[in-house]
């Protein structure tokens, strides 16, 4: 172990509490300098950590730090996360994942970056991503499935995140189908799938997701200020970043299991649980088309069924809104 990861060890069991330079050098048979520089090295990772030249140094707060040594901290994963690409800037992590997939990537990669120049929602919208508040990561999967059934993996998704909102106690939130996690109508996370697949099967998933985590919703750009919320606004208290990545991807691979081993019933049963979609009127727009009706129930697909004045319609893509 280096002598930052062991420093680190004594502050974290310590936290909050004061360890003298002199205390640290001691213990680990390094000198002062070495001490210091150190401490410096995991400031600029985003630790934060006081440092008093009379009582020594104590660290603060972990909640910003974003790297694997964190990550691993928290994973309960066979396979999810254990190669994870952590990046300050990138043009998308959906497409450098989809990079990285087409270069041979191993399934259950991840790639999170603290801001991108390119972040993208559905229908080419744009995602902002709040730097050292926000949190956008995308996921490697290669399941061996039909190509017809990757869509299935988006509401798979959505009921991971959900049960990590439930394990910090966020009660205000809803799904919307198909792909966005909205607090009190406000939307705080959306959700992107996409898919390089042969006819008969998929080659690679890329799963994306932007959350707003501990974004301070008055400095977003104008366009998205009215209509974006934080999980931390809502909860009133700032959650660690990394802790909510690992119950993430935790929570991710037990409903992934639970999809391939044949149990996307069960999953769409807690998904339509918490859309509060049934018997809801809608306007569903699609392409410059719109469509108005009631959702009698949700498909084995995860499609819409909604009775209109025209008769049934499935509708397995679009944007709605409730009316």
């Amino acid at each position: 172990m280096k002598s930052r990861d062991k420093i680190l060890s004594l502050l974290l069991e310590s936290r909050d509490q004061w360890l003298s330079g002199e205390h640290i050098s001691s213990l680990l048979g390094i000198s002062r300098t070495a001490v210091w520089k150190n401490i410096n090295t995991l400031k600029e990772m985003g630790y934060s950590i006081e440092s008093s030249s009379r009582l020594g140094h104590k660290l603060v707060s972990s909640v910003n730090v974003m790297n694997q040594s964190e990550l691993v901290k928290h994973l309960d994963t066979v396979f999810l996360g254990r190669n994870t690409l952590f990046l300050n800037e990138t043009d998308s992590t959906n497409i450098q994942a989809f990079r990285l997939a087409d270069q041979g990537a191993v399934h259950g990669t991840v790639v999170v970056a603290e801001s991108q120049t390119m972040g993208k929602g559905r229908l080419s919208r744009k995602w902002f991503t709040d730097p050292g508040n926000g949190l956008a990561v995308s996921m490697i999967l290669r399941p061996q499935i039909q190509p017809i059934l990757a869509p299935r993996l988006t509401l798979v998704t959505a009921v991971a995140l959900s049960e990590v909102l439930d394990s910090i106690g966020l009660n205000s939130y809803m799904i919307k189908w198909p792909n966005d996690i909205l607090i009190n109508n406000k939307k705080a996370a959306g959700i992107l799938s996409e898919m390089k697949a042969n006819i008969d099967y998929v080659e690679f998933v890329i799963i994306g997701m932007g959350i707003n985590i501990n974004t301070d919703t008055s400095t977003l750009p104008d366009e998205i200020r009215d209509i974006a919320c934080s999980i931390s606004e809502e909860l009133d208290s700032e959650v660690s970043r990394v802790k909510f990545l690992a119950d993430f991807l935790n929570s991710f691979e037990r409903c992934y299991d639970r999809f391939l081993s044949g149990d996307f019933a069960g999953i769409l049963e807690k998904w339509i649980k918490k859309s509060g979609i049934l018997n809801k009127q809608i306007k569903v727009t699609i392409l410059e088309k719109e469509i108005f009706g009631t959702v009698t129930s949700v498909n084995e697909d995860g499609n819409l069924i909604l009775e209109t004045d025209e008769g049934i319609k499935v509708i397995n893509s679009g944007d709605i809104n409730y009316v």
